[in-house]
């Protein structure tokens, strides 16, 4: 009797357990479409909370996830290029795979951030104690925020997806796979043309200069870091315009012309600000793409707010032609 008891009471914390785990994952809830303030602020924290926990989960997996689970298996993967192996590291990760130990998610991450380094030809050195705690330090957090963000943005859509309308939905869906393509193709830029041209800058100059080029390794992170989010944030500009013309704050007329001149000039010296060296060359090999990109959301924009205009003229003739029909059957 006493044995059935204790695998009912098992399985009633098994069940609440899982309710617990799948209410993380839920979206729409029974009070989502409630008008009192004070629930969807409840609602509100509730999400607040998950989106914490998450966070807290995906630093605890950067700090003590051991990395040879997944180094190991994809190991002949990763290496079958000689020519990738020595740009991402392999070296590091052939002797990683001789230990038996266990190795620690950051620790892998820092070092093949200082391998990809010193192949450039920038030492990287440990400049004290305390430098070295803020590389691991930069390398937990944003490696926590990156894990974490998908489910924190889930959560966030999923407070707000009730309020909005059928059309509302549509844009939203559409920005938002924007949003993620244009930031993922600012960082493969900053890490594949931006980061590298601005490190290998430095080599030069420290070779005209007759000098061998160190740099503490927090602040070659910081450097790498500052990179890669404002160039990924830059690319961001064309879905601002592209709203910005949208809503009203700007009309098309406004961006072309004498005004798309000053735009190139300003995305030039916003170039100019965030490539590492400030030269020419970096200036124009980010500020080219940008602009580029800033004219193709002008005319998506043209585009939208023409068809929008046309829209409306038919709704406006549609109700027209009703109210003469009314009128004439009213004489």
């Amino acid at each position: 009797m006493s044995l059935a008891k204790d695998q009912e009471k098992k399985r009633k914390r098994e069940s609440r357990f899982l309710k617990w785990i799948k209410s993380f994952f839920e979206c729409e809830t029974e009070t989502a479409y409630s008008e009192e303030i004070s629930v969807h602020i409840e609602e509100l924290l509730v999400r607040l909370r998950r989106s914490i926990v998450a966070f807290f989960i995906a630093l605890m997996v950067v700090i003590f996830f051991p990395i040879n689970w997944i180094s190991c298996p994809l190991f002949h993967i990763y290496c079958s290029s000689n020519e990738l192996s020595h740009v991402v590291g392999a070296e590091y990760i052939r002797d990683l795979l001789k230990w038996l130990g266990y190795i620690p998610a950051m620790v892998a991450l820092l070092r093949l951030i200082t391998l990809a380094i010193n192949s450039m030809g920038v030492t990287a050195i440990i400049c004290n104690a305390e430098g070295l705690m803020n590389a691991y330090i930069m390398i937990i957090i944003w490696g926590a925020i990156l894990l974490s963000l998908p489910y924190i943005a889930y959560q966030l859509l999923c407070y707000i997806w009730p309020a909005l309308e059928e059309h509302e939905k549509k844009m939203l869906r559409n920005s938002i796979l924007a949003v993620v393509g244009l930031f993922l193709l600012g960082e493969i830029f900053a890490f594949t043309i931006v980061v590298p041209f601005g490190l290998k800058l430095v080599v030069i100059f420290g070779q005209v200069a007759g000098a061998e080029v160190r740099w503490c390794l927090s602040d070659v992170i910081n450097f790498v870091l500052f990179t890669a989010i404002v160039t990924g944030a830059s690319f961001l500009l064309p879905i601002i315009v592209y709203y910005l013309v949208l809503i009203g704050l700007l009309r098309p007329e406004q961006l072309k012309g004498r005004n798309m001149r000053i735009a190139f000039l300003i995305i030039m010296f916003i170039a100019a600000v965030i490539t590492p060296g400030g030269t020419g060359v970096s200036m124009i090999a980010i500020g080219i793409p940008m602009f580029v990109l800033y004219y193709l959301a002008v005319r998506m924009a043209e585009k939208a707010v023409k068809e929008r205009e046309e829209r409306q003229r038919k709704q406006l003739g549609e109700l027209g032609k009703g109210g003469g029909i009314k009128f004439e059957s009213t004489k």
